[in-house]
């Protein structure tokens, strides 16, 4: 309780002063109406009604965007943040988004791999090949095998995708290919999307439905060993109405060849592929149906940590994932969004040795209903209202009952108000109230405010201060974990675990220039967590526990440039302080400071070229058992820099070649102990589109 002391202290400092600067804003605009009221004329009363009427109807445009101008390539409207489409540059609030564009400049190997670059984001991963990611944002999630740690809640088109046995996701079966933008919303998200938010929000876009056909074909090469194929294509169309989508993916990872070897690693390749058919059909002009179904499926290996390389000592996992959604959106195009869905994900998973014993098995199903609705009051208030239901159910032989399964229901309730106070001025609350009910009779009850105060000046500013708590409710896995590994590990969850929860602080500003082609965002946050689930690898059985917590203490630096029809610029840097509450010391896995930049050349000759630099700094590794199980002999891993050059060449005959390079100068470092990744990695990639 001491530790939370100067949180507390330091949130009502800041509520202090947001009612000071509400209070002086309240002033000046009582003012402004008693001098409008003393005006000599008439014509003076009328400018000054015709002023506010279009500051009313300013704000209302700044806030309210039409998601149908949402094109595959645009950024200009962000919609995570609010639960509601809004303009990216006047969002008060720290949201990164990796358009298609972005995508297409840089040579991705996964979803993961493509956000990297974004402020606050950091990616562990046990492979280059894009198997065995983990995403943390601002030092919420760690890299604990198993998946377990995972604070971030990701969504596919509004569907969610996390599992219910760990809160994780299978990041490398997403469709990096289909996706037209990818939107990260940084900090505590609860108040609006309840447990699992509690770091931040990933949510991903599909591709809209267009008279567009694709087929991608990729090949990458270690050396001159043939290491990587990808293959993808998709099929669209649309009427006056109506429109779908199909697509589909594949791609195989032979392995890992480190640098100055000729040999794959061990128990390191991995295989992907998935499908998916998404549609939708105006009944009228308020009334849209959508649609969608997918399928993804992955397998691969972990090459395991040093000192356990051998095939006792790594496993090899096969993941599915099945579902689908069904919603209804209404839109009166004047100030009234309704959207409901229902929707339904499977995740199955096999896990076993490399010769194929030891094989343990699970399936999760999540079932959701979720009703969402926006509109304004009085021209002032901008509202969001709405209520979820989930039931979630986990069946698997590496939990307490053996067989056994487990049942989790979830209702939610929220609200979210807008209040346009005048002279740029905007406050914001909202309230969720969520109810977790198992079947093994635990039942946890949690409220999460958020309160937010916005100063818009002019057309290209914006600046908040926002305080929010974040809540995540433990996963089955860590309630009830029941499994031993070949080689003698013991996990064992915990029934007895209370949630986590996450109180945080950010003050922030954009700034945006010339139509919005040059924009810079400056973001400083504090976060104070409690009761941090986390499995403890200290001692026998490793066992599920809630720790004192954690305190992060950070900032995070973004600029976008587009400039002369010639050159498309990007660079971000974050600097995170983040320690464990009970004895100061660092957060495992978490870099003390991470930056990224990348400078695309484009417009001569249908060629574009783009230069990617990305440096990490220094980070404490593990708390693993001693050396009768797993040798560890490092405790932090070194920073490190890499350099990545793509050039891209679009023909006139429909048809793209690119060729790029990844880790260009062969940079040596550690991802995982002793665990070196990939050295130059070559890509050629051919696109065929047609219109």
């Amino acid at each position: 309780m001491p530790t939370f002391l100067p949180f507390c202290r330091g949130l009502a400092a800041c509520l202090l002063l947001s009612c000071f600067v509400l209070c002086f804003g309240l002033r000046t605009a009582k003012a402004g109406e008693g001098e409008q009221a003393e005006a000599e004329t008439e014509e003076e009363r009328e400018k000054e009604k015709e002023k506010g009427a279009e500051e009313k109807s300013e704000w209302k445009d700044r806030i309210w965007a039409e998601e149908d101008v949402i094109a595959p390539d645009a950024v200009k409207v962000v919609v995570t943040a609010e639960r509601s489409a809004q303009h990216a540059d006047d969002t008060a609030a720290a949201v990164g988004v990796v358009d298609a564009q972005r995508i297409e400049d840089s040579n991705p190997a996964d979803v993961t791999d493509a956000m990297d670059g974004v402020a606050g984001v950091d990616v562990q991963r046990m492979s280059p090949g894009g198997y065995g990611s983990n995403v943390s944002i601002r030092g919420s999630s760690d890299f604990k095998p198993g998946g377990f740690g995972n604070r971030v809640l990701v969504l596919l088109d509004g569907r969610v995708i996390n599992n219910p046995d760990t809160h994780g996701v299978d990041w490398s079966a997403l469709p990096l290919f289909d996706l037209s933008r990818m939107e990260i919303l940084r900090g505590p998200a609860s108040a609006l999307y309840g447990s699992t938010a509690v770091g931040g929000v990933v949510q991903l876009f599909g591709r809209p439905a267009q008279r567009q056909a694709d087929l991608l074909m990729e090949q990458c090469f270690s050396g001159l060993e043939g290491n990587r194929r990808r293959l993808a294509g998709s099929l669209s169309n649309r009427g006056e109405d109506w429109g779908f989508r199909m697509s589909g993916w594949w791609q195989r990872y032979d392995g890992l060849v480190p640098a100055g070897e000729d040999e794959y690693r061990h128990n390191s390749d991995s295989e992907r592929h998935g499908t998916r058919l998404v549609g939708h059909l105006d009944l009228d002009r308020y009334h849209r149906v959508e649609a969608d179904l997918s399928l993804m499926h992955s397998a691969g290996g972990n090459p395991g940590f040093e000192g356990t390389s051998l095939p006792s000592r790594s496993r090899r996992f096969e993941r599915l994932t099945l579902g689908g959604r069904l919603g209804h959106a209404y839109n009166d195009r004047a100030g009234l969004r309704w959207n409901t869905d229902l929707s339904w994900t499977r995740y199955s998973a096999q896990v076993e040795d490399p010769d194929g014993s030891n094989p343990n098995a699970y399936d999760t199903d999540r079932l959701g209903l979720r009703s969402l609705a926006s509109f304004f009051l009085f021209d002032r208030l901008f509202n969001i209202a709405g209520a979820e239901i989930e039931y979630q159910r986990v069946i698997g032989d590496v939990y307490e009952l053996g067989v056994g399964s487990y049942d989790l229901a979830n209702a939610a309730l929220f609200a979210q108000s807008q209040l346009n106070l005048g002279l740029g001025f905007e406050l914001t609350g909202g309230l969720r109230l969520d109810a977790y009910w198992y079947s093994t009779h635990q039942q946890y009850l949690s409220f999460s405010p958020k309160l937010r105060l916005a100063w818009r000046p002019d057309k290209q500013t914006v600046v908040w201060m926002a305080a929010n708590r974040g809540f995540r409710a433990p996963s089955i896995g860590e309630l009830y974990l029941r499994y031993e590994t070949s080689f003698g590990l013991d996990f064992q969850g915990n029934p007895n675990l209370s949630p986590e929860v996450l109180w945080a602080f950010e003050v922030g500003g954009r700034r945006s220039f010339l139509d919005g082609r040059l924009s810079f965002e400056l973001v400083g946050f504090w976060n104070e967590g409690t009761d941090t689930i986390d499995f403890d690898y200290r001692s026998l059985p490793v066992s599920a526990m809630n720790l004192a917590g954690s305190r992060v203490l950070g900032a995070e630096l973004s600029a976008r440039v587009l400039l002369f029809s010639h050159l498309r610029f990007w660079a971000s840097a974050t600097f995170m302080d983040a320690r464990n509450s009970a004895d100061d010391s660092r957060l495992l896995y978490q870099p003390l400071w991470k930056t990224a930049a990348a400078l695309t050349l484009f417009g001569w000759w249908d060629l574009s070229l783009t230069f990617k630099v990305q440096a990490v700094g220094e980070r404490d590794y593990d708390d693993f058992l001693d050396a009768e199980l797993l040798d560890i002999p490092r405790r932090s891993l070194d920073g490190y820099w890499l350099a990545d050059a793509k050039l891209l060449w679009q023909s006139p005959w429909h048809v793209a070649f690119a060729v790029g390079v990844r880790n260009l100068f062969e940079a040596e470092y550690f991802i995982v102990q002793d665990y070196l990744p990939a050295g130059r990695t070559w890509t050629m990639e051919a696109r065929l589109r047609f219109d």
